[in-house]
Formats: C-alpha cells, structure tokens, sequence
C-alpha cells in the first residue's frame, strides 16, 4: 500500500495538499483543529500582558510562540508513530474550544476552513480577563520534491496586546518538509526562517536547521 501511494503521488500533478490520500496515512485530527496549539499553554500566551517593559514583553512573546511549535509540528509524529496527512475540512468546517484556568481566565478558541482549494484556515483566540488576541490564517501548498514532500506555509498571525494601547506582533509561518518518505515513517523538519515583527521596535528572526545528511538534529 505504501509503494502504490509513493507511485500515485510521484505521478500526481498539482497541490498535494488536495491529493486524496489513503486512510492508513491519514490523521484523525483536521486542520481547522490545528489552530488550538497556539494557546496550549495559557500561561505563556497570557505571560505578555503582564510585563511592562516591552523589551521583556517581546522576549515573552518570542518564548511563546517558540513554544507552540513542538505541538504544532511535531507531536503528532511522536503520539502516531509517524506523521498523518491532516484530514480537509470541508468549506465552512468550525472548531471551537476553550480552556479555563484559575488564575488566567478564560481563553477562547474559534477556527474556520475559510477556503477548499487550496486549503486556507482562519482564526481567532482570545483571553478577556488579559486583553489579549491572536488572529490569522495559514494556508498550504505542498510539492514532491526528490526523497520529500516540500510544503510552504503561507499566511500570518498578529497578537495584539489591548492593555498596551494595542500593541502588535506580526508573525510569520515557517516552512517545512516531510522526511522519510522513502522508508514508510514520515517526519516533518522546519527550514528556513521566520518572523515577528512589533509595533514597539522590536524584531526577531527565528532561523530552522534539521537532521541533514550526515549531522545535526532534528528541528534545531
């Protein structure tokens, strides 16, 4: 079953984030779900709010959104086996969700398929009791390339900070590549960089290295 995939998507002519995929490679999580893991931890997505000088304010957010990218892009490969090819929404698909903690509030989660082809997902996560917003949308579009599948990520996030006269971080999504094909055990890798930019100065650039060929680790 594996080779006959290989085969169908070495032949397959167009985006292959709307190839129909076999079930056996298939996650049972859709991609309007995947905008939950930028508030996974409340603490570190309220932890902005609460700091007054904004050079700290922007390292905060940087530790933040670092810290969304394991569950992101990588947990599923760890809790699967493998990486899934997340499942299509339909257009018009909704998520929601909330988590409540005791010391940070409510933070609340809407996330709709905006758009079937190509895929393109928009959302919105809020926290009230901090004055705190995320909003954006990521779209895909995903290309065999020799022994990988290369997808680029397009789209951005902007946080706004409301108790800071609306203060805004403009973010950018990293590109990837799903390694292991060839062996059946597929795994996805950052490349390239990304950024976030503020409205108070300050400007981060986060660069990705993988594996490689003969050294180096995995989503460094």
């Amino acid at each position: 079953s594996w080779t006959s995939f290989l085969k169908s998507i070495a032949s397959y002519n167009g985006d292959l984030a709307s190839l129909t995929a076999p079930p056996f490679i298939l996650s049972p999580v859709s991609l309007t779900e995947y905008s939950k893991f930028w508030a996974e931890s409340t603490s570190e997505f309220v932890a902005p709010t609460l700091e007054q000088d904004p050079e700290q304010r922007f390292l905060k957010v940087v530790r933040w959104f670092i810290g969304t990218l394991r569950e992101q892009y990588c947990s599923r490969n760890e809790k699967l086996g493998s990486e899934k090819k997340p499942l299509n929404p339909f257009l018009g698909e909704v998520f929601t969700g909330y988590w409540d903690n005791a010391e940070y509030g409510r933070t609340v989660l809407v996330s709709e398929q905006v758009s079937h082809h190509p895929p393109v997902t928009g959302y919105a996560i809020w926290n009230d009791d901090n004055k705190v917003q995320l909003q954006g949308y990521n779209g895909i579009k995903a290309s065999l390339s020799t022994s990988a599948i290369s997808v680029r990520q397009y789209g951005h996030a902007v946080l706004t900070l409301d108790s800071f006269g609306g203060e805004k971080y403009l973010i950018t999504l990293p590109a990837l590549h799903i390694e292991g094909i060839l062996f059946g055990s597929p795994y996805v890798e950052l490349e390239g960089k990304s950024f976030i930019q503020s409205t108070s100065g300050y400007k981060a650039t986060i660069e990705y290295s993988g594996k490689g060929y003969f050294s180096g680790k995995k989503n460094t």
